[in-house]
């Protein structure tokens, strides 16, 4: 009889283990799974909402470039880098004919851009919304990156807006995520 309980005892621990076991493994691929469908979406709305922004700033440059008021240009592009924390890079298309003045952007050459951001300028000087994801060194985060041509006289590209953020508070999601998972498979071992 008691060879018989001891034996039904490991049988109980055998299955217990077998359960935590596998429980954790599912707590654990269920979390990474969540982590990344949350990072892509963040990513993704982050995206839009800064290529939103950087279209109305572009329509904000052109009418600024048409009614020559660079001073309150400048006014609007200090305001919103103070209220916004956004990068923003407003560059002249040296080859339109009639490119955004000295007094509202610089010269491509003297943005001094890396190689990645030249690429954005130039697709915004073709007349295209470019938008770029990227880990930042300097940030220590995922940053966007979206470059928006500004009409100028005629329909021409005059210069392009090139708006450059870090994607907020997603590190800190991502570090408490691993917290929430390592906690559901404690608990799930008891």
């Amino acid at each position: 009889m008691e060879e018989k309980k001891i034996r039904n005892n490991r049988l109980f621990i055998k299955m217990y283990v077998c359960f935590a076991v596998v429980i954790t493994v599912f707590a654990v691929l269920l979390g990474t799974l969540y982590m990344r469908m949350y990072e892509s979406a963040t990513v993704e709305d982050f995206e839009r909402q800064l290529r939103a922004k950087a279209m109305s700033v572009a329509n904000r440059c052109s009418k600024y470039f048409a009614d020559k008021t660079p001073s309150e240009w400048m006014n609007y592009l200090i305001y919103l880098k103070e209220l916004e924390g956004t990068e923003i890079w407003a560059i002249a298309n040296t080859s339109a004919r009639n490119p955004l003045g000295n007094d509202m952007a610089v010269g491509l050459e003297a943005a001094s851009l890396s190689a990645d951001y030249m690429e954005i300028a130039h697709k915004a000087f073709e007349n295209e919304v470019e938008v770029r994801t990227n880990f930042s060194e300097y940030h220590e985060c995922i940053v966007v990156a979206v470059g928006v041509p500004v009409q100028g006289i005629n329909g021409e590209v005059a210069g392009a807006i090139i708006l450059n953020a870090p994607v907020g508070s997603q590190k800190e999601v991502v570090n408490s995520s691993w917290f929430m998972i390592f906690i559901s498979g404690m608990i799930a071992l008891v």
